[in-house]
């Protein structure tokens, strides 16, 4: 009995930790850029191929369904004037004519998603009185199997 119990217990721990190795993680991003308020120009953009092989729908520890790469595709550091929360509002959004999502993990350590929060099909997060720190992005696309071409675009403006 109590070899089953522990049989059962390793395989959940197993199970559990496969699951979270399929997740993406805060880690080195394929581009690293730092950011001031007020920065210019404004906005700022970056291209990306969208989407990738971890399927969120999987992965319990973030939100939202999608597409992504286990690193980030971008780590933006946000500087404020004050080094605290700033005035402005600062907006991650993609421009893409495929169906894209938007992944964030932002300097709190909170995760934020989005699909169709901007033009058509792509997403669109924003930051009210974004805060100062490190914000790790995901472009990821709604598909499987869909690498679309995409743009990452940092705004202060919107």
């Amino acid at each position: 009995m109590m070899m089953r119990l522990g049989i059962g217990i390793a395989a959940l721990f197993i199970t559990t930790a496969t699951v979270q190795a399929q997740c993406p993680v805060v880690g080195q991003p394929a581009k690293e850029f730092s950011l001031r308020e007020g920065f210019q120009p404004d906005p700022n953009r970056h291209n990306v191929t969208a989407g990738g092989d971890i399927d969120l729908a999987r992965c319990t520890s973030v939100p939202g369904s999608g597409w992504v790469t286990r690193l980030p595709d971008f780590v933006v550091t946000y500087k404020t004037r004050s080094g605290g929360p700033s005035g402005q509002t600062l907006t991650f959004r993609i421009e893409s004519s495929a169906d894209t999502i938007l992944l964030i993990n932002d300097p709190n350590n909170r995760w934020h998603w989005n699909d169709d929060g901007g033009k058509g099909l792509n997403a669109k997060i924003s930051f009210p009185r974004a805060p100062d720190g490190r914000y790790d992005i995901w472009v990821g696309s709604y598909r499987r199997g869909q690498l679309p071409p995409a743009r990452l675009v940092v705004t202060e403006l919107e």
